[in-house]
């Protein structure tokens, strides 16, 4: 079917490669394109040097590394994720459970989460919030590329944090549906906070700049020269200080 496709387009012998992300369905498609070509056309068609890598995702994946130790953390996160787009009705029991695995997991970046999803699990809670910040802060998503950066990056904004605060502080005093003291942010864990923006900016910045028309193998190694000496900046400041 593939190569009818191609037929029918007049590249049977113009497929230079393929770009796609890292889904194993890909891989099934380069290698199915191989064989068609090969035994039909006579194409030297190779899959394994002829599919690349999106490179936007493979930063991803890096940046998915650096936030999360393990595939299981990974998988929490995905359920998480799952749980939200299928809008799942959770019991208090459950709630508090889940935000203690999160808070567990993902540290001081699990208590902005819970926080931020605390503000928009009502529509009351996230009026008032917009009446104090002025706009809402995006959730995280694992699925959304540069998601947690674009959460940091927004709850950093001075008056977005105040109002971070106050909302935290007016919140942890409810009884009923209120925020866990638990999930408080303390002057060093918004410093840490950050820290880790602007690690993570770098990766936001990378994507952006492979993004479209201007993509090119150049942008590419440039990319990677870059987030190569950002990493190793990184180690040197964290051994030092």
């Amino acid at each position: 079917m593939f190569c009818i496709v191609l037929e029918e387009y007049g590249i049977i012998t113009q497929l230079g490669a393929i770009v796609g992300d890292n889904s194993g369905t890909n891989d099934t498609l380069c290698c199915t394109i191989q064989d068609c070509l090969t035994e039909e056309f006579g194409v030297n068609w190779q899959a394994t040097c002829q599919q690349i890598r999106c490179q936007g995702h493979i930063i991803n994946l890096v940046a998915q590394a650096f936030l999360f130790q393990d595939k299981r953390e990974e998988e929490n996160m995905d359920a998480y994720d799952k749980e939200d787009e299928d809008e799942a009705e959770l019991s208090e029991k459950e709630k508090k459970t889940r935000a203690t695995n999160i808070r567990n997991t993902m540290g001081i970046m699990g208590k902005l989460h819970n926080i931020v999803v605390h503000i928009r699990a009502s529509a009351n809670r996230t009026q008032h919030f917009i009446k104090l910040a002025g706009k809402r802060i995006p959730l995280d998503n694992r699925t959304r590329w540069n998601s947690w950066f674009y959460m940091l990056e927004r709850a950093l904004r001075p008056e977005i944090q105040s109002a971070l605060n106050q909302y935290v502080q007016e919140w942890s005093q409810v009884t009923q549906g209120g925020i866990d003291k638990r999930d408080i942010l303390s002057i060093d864990d918004w410093i840490q906070l950050r820290t880790i923006s602007d690690f993570l900016s770098y990766f936001e910045g990378a994507t952006k700049f492979m993004q479209g028309k201007e993509a090119t193998l150049e942008r590419v190694l440039e990319s990677h020269e870059v987030l190569e000496e950002h990493f190793q900046f990184s180690i040197v400041s964290r051994t030092i200080f």
